[in-house]
């Protein structure tokens, strides 16, 4: 026993931790240049809030888990992440339930609320629908890849075949089979073989992942969209979308009196409102939030009062989905092009292979449009 836990106690010795800390960070910054944001959840939920905690007087949305009603989000957590970009008076020490009662002004306990909705309330456990088990091993094997199922094999071998491994090993000693130098390259050569497979699929998954579903974020950061929002900062402007919503990268991406309005879609659901202007915002009640994913009419604008427009190019146009792009009134500032993931072929959509990507998904135009209607209207 002593000499496994010198043998570890070695191992941990001889790692380079210059290295390792050099290898991390190069990964860290590069997924946040490139890597898109995976969940609209984490823009509405995480980035929208923490946008209205460092600039208070921008345009933020606020979810309905942020309502003093429900309060099941920490704002203690977002001061975590915003303290590294934004001096706040209010240490890291201090317990969460008291900054997060201080924002909603009330006593709350966020990690309670959470349970007791998610898990006690009638509709809370299935609001949002439900997956199959099989999404669980779907996810594992998409980000994780190989690593994943060999990962539940070196667990069985372990706890489950230690008996089994002995008596193996006796016999081929017995019968003098054993050759620890092959033994130990093979060794050697499998875990190779497993870390450039590793490699290549994660690599594959990451370029598929950007290739594919990055428009937004490379839409808002082009060189046109850039200078076009710059010649006009002197009044507020909206940015509107509408089937495009989940796509949206959070308001860090437009710049001061710029805000995204939503304009009505085929969706159903409730889509977030803009925090209020007033200094107790996040105290505020609204009666227009709910907890049952209900659609509330007053989130909308009419699309007369957009100056801009954020839109892909459908083949399945509806009345409340049209393909703005070619509406007479609209001229495109900028466009980039997205995977159309109804029309693709779901292992090449999600993994990029040379040559067979191109073949087997198709592509489309997201488009950063300004209503030169609007601009006549005034």
């Amino acid at each position: 026993m002593m000499k496994f836990i010198r043998s570890i106690q070695h191992r941990i010795d001889s790692i380079n931790y210059p290295f390792v800390f050099m290898c991390l960070t190069t990964a860290r910054i590069l997924s946040a240049l490139y890597n898109p944001i995976d969940d609209c959840d984490e823009v509405y939920n995480f980035y929208e809030p923490l946008h209205k905690v460092l600039y208070d007087d921008q345009p933020s949305f606020q979810t309905w888990e942020y309502s003093p009603h429900y309060a099941m989000r920490s704002y203690a957590y977002l001061l975590l992440h915003a303290l590294p970009l934004y001096l706040i008076p209010i240490t890291y020490k201090i317990p969460f339930t008291i900054i997060d009662s201080y924002y909603y002004g009330k006593l709350v306990i966020t990690p309670f609320n959470h349970i007791k909705y998610n898990i006690f309330s009638k509709h809370g456990p299935t609001l949002y629908g439900t997956e199959p088990w099989t999404y669980y091993l779907t996810n594992g094997i998409l980000n994780f890849n190989i690593v994943y199922p060999l990962a539940f094999i070196g667990l069985l071998i372990t706890n489950v075949m230690p008996r089994l491994t002995k008596k193996f090993r006796s016999v081929l000693k017995k019968q003098k089979f054993i050759l620890l130098n092959d033994v130990q390259i093979q060794k050697t050569c499998l875990l190779l073989v497993i870390f450039i497979v590793h490699a290549l699929l994660s690599l594959s998954r990451t370029i598929a992942i950007i290739r594919g579903y990055s428009g937004s974020m490379r839409l808002l950061r082009d060189v046109n969209t850039t200078v076009e929002f710059h010649q006009n900062l002197e009044s507020p402007l909206n940015v509107c979308i509408g089937k495009d919503w989940y796509r949206f990268p959070s308001h860090f991406f437009l710049p001061e009196r710029y805000q995204l309005q939503f304009i009505r879609s085929e969706f159903r659901g409730q889509l977030p409102k803009h925090y209020s202007r007033l200094s107790n915002a996040t105290k505020i009640i609204h009666n227009d939030l709910n907890d049952e994913n209900k659609e509330e009419i007053s989130h909308y604008v009419d699309i007369t009062n957009c100056q801009y427009i954020i839109d892909h190019d459908s083949p399945e146009e509806t009345k409340l989905e049209p393909n703005y792009a070619y509406y007479p009134n609209m001229k495109q500032i900028s466009a980039t092009k997205m995977i159309l993931s109804s029309k693709s072929h779901a292992i090449f959509r999600a993994f990029y292979v040379p040559f067979l990507t191109e073949m087997y998904t198709k592509q489309t135009y997201l488009h950063l449009l300004r209503n030169n209607q609007q601009d006549a209207n005034e």
